[in-house]
Parts: structure tokens; sequence; C-alpha cells
């Protein structure tokens, strides 16, 4: 994992998450940042970032921990519910069963796979979306594979 929970609390400023769910959930995101660059992003590469990616890359795993604890919370909350479509449970009632649901569209939201999905790109785009820093330009985020950074097509640095 590349980030961690000082990183967290100290730098990042974090305060939704325990140090446990930050081991949990920050793991999950680091395997995913590290999916969504085509393993440019690994516990072993990066270092061979400048200081200022790697800060990006690591804030980029904070907001993602906490996206996935939210996606968490929301599912947890979801017992005693047949089926994922019906919502929240809002308030229950013990003599003659009744069940209320939060149907809102938040909770639609997270209990969509496709949004949730689309929520966790846009962090990665957010955080990850290519720049030049220097004279080098990374584009972390390319779906083609090469051997280094790529140069920039604009300016030919």
């Amino acid at each position: 994992m590349f980030v961690d929970y000082d990183y967290y609390t100290d730098t990042f400023k974090g305060t939704l998450l325990t140090e446990d769910e930050f081991n949990k959930y920050g793991n999950d995101a680091c395997i995913y940042i590290t999916a969504s660059t085509m393993s440019r992003v690994t516990d072993s590469t990066i270092s061979i970032y400048p200081a200022s990616l790697i800060d990006k890359i690591k804030r980029c795993a904070c907001v993602l921990s906490e996206y996935l604890k939210r996606v968490a919370d929301v599912e947890s909350s979801l017992t005693g519910v047949s089926s994922s479509s019906e919502g929240m449970i809002k308030s229950k009632t013990a003599g003659s069963v009744s069940v209320s649901y939060d149907t809102t569209t938040a909770v639609s939201y997270y209990l969509d796979i496709s949004k949730q999905e689309e929520a966790k790109q846009g962090i990665i785009r957010q955080y990850l979306s290519p720049i030049v820093i220097g004279t080098i330009y990374y584009n972390l985020l390319s779906k083609v594979i090469d051997s280094g950074p790529d140069i920039c097509p604009c300016c030919s640095i």
C-alpha cells in the first residue's frame, strides 16, 4: 500500500476512517489505482515520480478510501432488504412488522454498480489526469504501454 494512515490523518487531514478502516479501504484504493494506471503506480514504482505527483497519487488513494467506506456503509445498512432496489431501511416497527425504505437518489446512486464505477473513475481522473511537471509529461491513465513517461505531443518536450 503506497499510502499510510499517518499520511491520511496528518497530510490529507482525513477524519472519516479509523486506522483499521483505512488499512482495509486504503489497500483496496491502492489496488484500484494500480489497475487504473496499468501498473504504472505500485508500491515499488511510486518513488520514481516527482514529489508533487506522489502527493496527488496519495490524495487520490485517500479520497477513494473514503468513497469505498461510504459505499460499504450504505450496503451494510441494507440488512433485511430483500432487494437492493428497494432502498436503505429508514425505520422499522416490531408489532405488525412495518418497514419503510429510504429510496432517495443518493441511496440509489450508492447501490448502482455502474454509478460506483463512474464515481471511482471520476476520482481517478480528477487526481491522476495527464500533467506536465518540469519538462516531463506524465500520463498515468494512458492505455498505451510504454517504457517511460510520455513525451508531450503538444509541445514536443
